[in-house]
C-alpha cells in the first residue's frame, strides 16, 4: 500500500484468507495469525506500538472470546473479551501486585469478584461499575474486617466516632490517688448507634496541662528548651498538654500517708529552687529525654536505686463487635525533670501558698554560688501521681487506616483527688498488769497441785 502498510501470507480467491502477517504503517501495529476475507478472524497475536500484546481469539478485527492481554506496565489480563473489551469472567494481574478474579462488563469489574492486594487486604463480594457495590466481605491488612452492604466503594454502615460506655466524656470521671480505673469504649455512627466493627485498634494515653512559666531571671533556664513545644498536644479544652505516664500494668500502689502528703504539698510549691540547683546542660538534656520517653510510651529512666518509674504504656487493644476495654489503668508518678512548669490557679496567677512555700524554700536553701562549680543537686523522686486534672486521649491507631481514614480522637478528663484516709481503729486497753495479784495466783495454783499430789500418794498407801 502507498502508506507503507503491507501483508504477507495466504490468499483465497483473491482475498486475504488463512494465516498471514500484517503491518500497519500509521499505527505501527503488527499482527500474526488468522485472516478471513481481509479481516482479522480466528486466533492470532497483535503487537501494539505502545508495547501491549494481545494473544487470543478475534472476530471482525476485534478481540472477541478468550485471550491474554499484556499491558505496557506489565499488567496482565487473562479471560474473556467482547468488542475489544474485557467482558465476562477473567483474572487481572496488576503491576502493583494486586490480583482480581471475577466478572467484567464492558471493561469494568462487575458481578462477583475477589480482589487481593499485595499488603494482604482481601475483598470478596459484589462489584458494579468497577467499585464494591452490594454484599461483600473485606479483611483489611490492619486486621479490620467488615461484612455487609457496600455502596459505591464504601461500607453502608461504618463507625464515625468513639464513645465511652457508662461515662459521659464531657464530664469525665473522678478517682483517688493510688486507685486504678477502667475504660470501656464502643464505635458508633453519627446517630450514636453501635457499629459492630472488628479489628479496629485503639490506644489510650494521658497528658497533663502545660503552663509555661512567665519570663523571669529565676526560670529563664526552661524558656530555652524548644523541644518541649514539640511534645505539646492540642486538646478541645482550650489548652495543651504534655504526655504523662499511664500504664495498664500498675505497680503496687499502696503508698504511705507520707508519700501522699508530700505529693500533695508539691502541688502548691514552686520548683524554682530545684531549677536553680540543676545545671543547665543537665536540665535541658534530662527534660528532653524524659519527655521523649513519656511521649513514646517507654519507661523514663529512674534515678539509681529507684524502680518506681519502670512501667509499660497501655497495650493497644482491638475491638470486637464494636466494643473494647482497657480494664486496669493507673497514673504513675511524674518522671524526673517532668516539672519545668509552675502550677497556677484558674485565674492565671500563682497560688498564694505557692509563693509562701517558695519563700520558705529559698530561705532554707544554701547559696548555690557557695558550691563547687558544675555541682548539681540530686532531684527528689515522687512516688505517687499528684492530685489534679489529667486528660485522657483514646486514639484510633489502626495501621494502615481503613479506607485511609481514622476515627477522631476521643478526649476526656480524669480528676485525681486526695486518697481517702481509712478510719483509725483504736484498740481497747486491757486490764492493768498487777504483779502482786499475779504472784498470789501462782502460789495458790502451786499449793493446789501439791495438795492433789499428796492426796493421791496417801490413797495409794
Amino acid at each position: 500500500m502507498k502508506d507503507g502498510t503491507f501483508y504477507e501470507g495466504e490468499f483465497k480467491d483473491g482475498e486475504i484468507t488463512g494465516h498471514g502477517f500484517k503491518y500497519w504503517a500509521v499505527s505501527r501495529n503488527t499482527y500474526s495469525g488468522q485472516f478471513y476475507m481481509g479481516e482479522i478472524e480466528g486466533d492470532g497475536v497483535m503487537r501494539y506500538s505502545d508495547g501491549s500484546v494481545y494473544e487470543g481469539q478475534w472476530a471482525n478485527n476485534k478481540r472477541e472470546g478468550k485471550g491474554r492481554l499484556t499491558y505496557p506496565d506489565g499488567s496482565v489480563y487473562e479471560g474473556e473479551f467482547h468488542n475489544n473489551r474485557r467482558h465476562g469472567e477473567g483474572k487481572n494481574y496488576s503491576s502493583d501486585g494486586s490480583v482480581y478474579e471475577g466478572g467484567y462488563v464492558n471493561g469494568k469489574r462487575h458481578g462477583h469478584g475477589v480482589y487481593e492486594l499485595p499488603d494482604g487486604t482481601v475483598f470478596d463480594g459484589q462489584w458494579s461499575n468497577d467499585v464494591f457495590n452490594g454484599e461483600g466481605f473485606i479483611k483489611h491488612s490492619s486486621g479490620f474486617t467488615y461484612s455487609g452492604l457496600w455502596v459505591n466503594g464504601r461500607p453502608a454502615e461504618l463507625a464515625t466516632r468513639i464513645e465511652l460506655v457508662d461515662i459521659d466524656s464531657s464530664v469525665g470521671l473522678t478517682i483517688h490517688q493510688g486507685e486504678t480505673f477502667s475504660l470501656n469504649i464502643k464505635t458508633v455512627d453519627d446517630d450514636g448507634e453501635l457499629i459492630e466493627e472488628n479489628g479496629r485498634e485503639f490506644k489510650v494515653s494521658a497528658g497533663y496541662k502545660y503552663v509555661p512559666r512567665p519570663p523571669s531571671k529565676e526560670n529563664n533556664l526552661f524558656e530555652a528548651i524548644e523541644d518541649v513545644e514539640e511534645n505539646l498536644i492540642e486538646t478541645p479544652y482550650g489548652y495543651t498538654v504534655l504526655p504523662y505516664p499511664l500504664t495498664d500494668q500498675p505497680i503496687a500502689l499502696s503508698h504511705s500517708d507520707t508519700d501522699l502528703s508530700r505529693a500533695n504539698t508539691l502541688i502548691e510549691q514552686d520548683e524554682t529552687s530545684q531549677a536553680e540547683t540543676t545545671t543547665k546542660p543537665e536540665a535541658e538534656a534530662g527534660t528532653e529525654k524524659a519527655l521523649e520517653q513519656v511521649a513514646s510510651g517507654s519507661s523514663p529512666t529512674p534515678p539509681e536505686g529507684d524502680e518506681t518509674l519502670n512501667y509499660q504504656s497501655p497495650q493497644i487493644v482491638k475491638c470486637e463487635n464494636g466494643m473494647c476495654s482497657f480494664p486496669t489503668l493507673a497514673f504513675l508518678p511524674p518522671p524526673p525533670l517532668y516539672r519545668p512548669f509552675q502550677q497556677v490557679s484558674e485565674k492565671g496567677g500563682a497560688d498564694a501558698k505557692s509563693k509562701q512555700a517558695t519563700k520558705k524554700s529559698s530561705a532554707a536553701k544554701p547559696d548555690s554560688k557557695a558550691g563547687s562549680k558544675g555541682s548539681t543537686a540530686k532531684l527528689e523522686v515522687e512516688t505517687v501521681c499528684r492530685i489534679g486534672s489529667y486528660v485522657l486521649m483514646i486514639e484510633d491507631v489502626t495501621d494502615p487506616p481503613f479506607l485511609g481514614e481514622s476515627l477522631p480522637t476521643l478526649f476526656t478528663v480524669v480528676t485525681v483527688k486526695k486518697k481517702k484516709r481509712e478510719p483509725t481503729i483504736i484498740k481497747e486497753k486491757g486490764p492493768k498488769w498487777d504483779t502482786s495479784k499475779h504472784i498470789a495466783n501462782a502460789i495458790a495454783m502451786h499449793r493446789e497441785e501439791t495438795f492433789k499430789r499428796e492426796s493421791s500418794q496417801f490413797s495409794e498407801t
